[in-house]
């Protein structure tokens, strides 16, 4: 055998190949023991790394969002559903590939560096069964090697509702109060008690609550408000899941739970005490947790509920998501972290950059202690990275009755339209130079804001005021450039309340001078903005426009398959692009992001002035004497 074997060859076999050629390698070869040892020390290292990252324990079911039917165009490749799938990042995975079966056998999907995909060639009543596998590239040929260096997660079966949108009513103080139902999209058919109600972008509609655990749907994604004291946002068909983590802080708790297709069991535990509950499909259970103070309780159910959460009384309010690895949420006045597991690691990132450190045992929790404590929603945006499952809330901003939840950023969003009259508006980026716009109800803009997030601290924005009062109207939108998290405070009773939004999917790729990394827009050069489909998408959309100040609009000429216009030369400053896209459908979809114009340097000349006998300039020559 030649004893030269070169090592990088081995990342092409698979873990039991590479565990026979080394156990080969070492028998068969009596001479040359120094680079047997060597080719041994590597492949040691090389498969002590792949069982860190390949363990069949490693990659965890996806975590998996339904957000709506949304039939952009029924005729066109823009599909009428989205899935998001994401799963837990894995240490030196360099790529993760997707696989999914719709009923042909499993197909790739997705290879990408992020742990997250949005499907969106799916249709509604249909069943998709998904896959992933961690991978490595190999340094030399860039070769992503997949299958040879792991296994696949387990499958994970999703089928898609007629109507996969939708908010429980899960608090028995919810019969009888008034919900305000928001359009999100247009031509939205909303379903109240069988009744179906069609509402447009930015119209509401007025809901009283009939029965508890009853469900208000809808074919198109919306959002619910509440001003009524002691209601939060009802429980989102998102929140769906397996195991939640409820810190019990004051009062005494209220849990309550739903199974809304099969009957099930579900155990909660509250320090040492345990219980096992049934739960009848489509039916509300309440479970009185007690008035512990010091512990976290802790839901796992068989198959997938929806939790929510109050005291006895009016107080703490919340629909409690799935627990997590990686939360965010804001720190206003107060914010508690508990865990599901016994030696959880929770790394705190601040937005005023702080940073802290806590350990926790199943069923405990603690406070946050870094960034700005401050109340009415100016407190710190925070971000949290566990080890293992996580929850976690803000509570008592210093007026109201108020719970909020910490969420994952699968429930962020770019389009908001706050439900009811609102103190402020505080909101949470992981992504750099997010624009916010804050709209009135007619799309004129109010006020922006710029939010800065490097991904691991996250940045902060806030619209509104820390004095009590109907300071931002109801109706007025929120408009991001990148995905966002959003808590505001109502006027009327000063409690907290999540919201969700939506997210409008990815019909063009925008680009202009200075767009890419490490360019610069300069004052020198014609700002020409472009909008280019993403394939498939070409039939969808009808026209292209552009604005640099979200009021005066541009037609965008569709040259060779791309939209583009030009504003000329730029003065030295900051803009915002605002692309606004119309669909056949007329349903319009408003992007934004910031741009810096810098004015560009100028060349330096040395110029030599001649002068004549009587000293009166007669001639200009450059540094060789050149006359210019």
């Amino acid at each position: 055998m030649n004893k030269e074997i070169n090592t990088r060859s081995l990342l092409n076999l698979s873990l039991p190949r590479a565990n026979a050629t080394l156990n080969l390698l070492t028998q068969q070869v009596l001479d040359g023991k120094h680079q047997v040892k060597k080719i041994e020390r590597e492949m040691k290292r090389y498969m002590e790394i792949l069982s860190k990252i390949f363990c069949d324990s490693t990659i965890k079911k996806f975590t998996t969002v339904l957000l709506a039917s949304a039939a952009l165009l029924a005729t066109t490749a823009v599909s009428a559903t989205t899935v998001n799938l994401s799963w837990d990042s894995v240490t030196y995975a360099e790529k993760y590939k997707l696989m999914r079966d719709a009923g042909n056998g499993f197909e790739e999907v997705y290879i990408d560096s992020l742990p997250a995909f949005s499907d969106v060639d799916v249709v509604v009543g249909s069943t998709y069964t998904y896959k992933v596998i961690g991978c490595l590239v190999e340094p030399v040929s860039g070769t992503t090697l997949c299958e040879d260096v792991a296994e696949y997660s387990d499958e994970y079966p999703v089928t898609i509702d007629a109507e996969t949108d939708g908010y429980y009513f899960l608090n028995s103080r919810w019969v009888g109060k008034s919900a305000t139902v928001v359009g999100l999209l247009d031509n939205t058919n909303i379903n109240v008690g069988g009744v179906s109600h069609n509402i447009s972008i930015g119209e509401t509609l007025s809901y009283s609550v009939q029965t508890q655990g009853e469900k208000v749907a809808g074919d198109k994604p919306f959002s619910i408000g509440t001003a009524t004291n002691g209601l939060d946002m009802p429980v989102h068909s998102s929140f769906i899941g397996t195991q939640f983590v409820i810190p019990q802080i004051r009062y005494s708790h209220y849990y309550y739970l739903l199974s809304p297709k099969q009957n099930t069991t579900a155990s909660i535990t509250v320090g040492i005490s345990t219980a096992t509950v049934n739960l009848v499909a489509g039916q509300v259970y309440r479970y009185s947790a007690g008035s512990s103070r010091v512990d976290a309780g802790i839901i796992r159910a068989d198959v997938p509920i929806l939790v929510s959460h109050s005291s006895t009384t009016t107080n703490d309010p919340y629909p409690v998501p799935p627990v997590a690895t990686k939360l965010w949420g804001v720190r206003t006045t107060n914010a508690y972290v508990g865990a599901s597991q016994n030696n959880t690691s929770v790394q705190v990132w601040a937005s005023n950059g702080a940073q802290q450190t806590i350990t926790l045992n199943a069923g405990d929790y603690k406070e946050v202690t870094v960034g700005l404590e401050t109340s009415e929603g100016r407190g710190s945006a925070i971000h949290l990275i566990s080890d293992k499952p996580i929850g976690a809330i803000q509570l008592a901003d210093s007026d109201g009755v108020e719970t909020t939840a910490f969420l994952t950023q699968n429930s962020f969003a770019t389009h908001y339209i706050i439900p009811v009259a609102t103190q402020y508006v505080a909101m949470v980026c992981n992504t750099p130079n997010t624009v916010i716009a804050l709209q009135d109800a007619n799309g004129n803009e109010i006020d922006s804001a710029v939010c800065d997030s490097d991904g691991t601290a996250p940045g902060k924005a806030y619209f509104g005021s820390a004095t009590d009062g109907n300071n931002i109207a109801a109706g007025a939108k929120i408009m991001a450039s990148q995905p966002i998290y959003l808590i505001y405070e109502t006027a009327v009773t000063s409690d907290e309340h999540n919201l969700l939004g939506y997210t409008p999917p990815k019909l063009i790729d925008i680009d202009y001078p200075g767009c890419g990394e490490g360019e610069t827009t300069h004052t020198t050069a014609p700002f020409i903005a472009t909008a280019t489909p993403i394939q498939g998408n070409e039939s969808a959309i009808q026209k292209v426009e552009f604005s640099l100040n979200g009021t005066d609009w541009f037609s965008a000429l569709l040259v060779d398959g791309v939209y583009q216009y030009d504003f000329g030369t730029l003065d030295a400053g900051d803009y915002v692009l605002f692309t606004q896209v119309t669909l056949t459908n007329n349903e319009i979809t408003t992007l934004s992001q910031g741009i810096e114009v810098v004015k560009a340097a100028t060349e330096r000349r040395v110029i030599f002035i001649h002068t004549d006998l009587l000293g009166s300039p007669a001639a200009e020559t450059n540094e060789q004497g050149n006359v210019q």
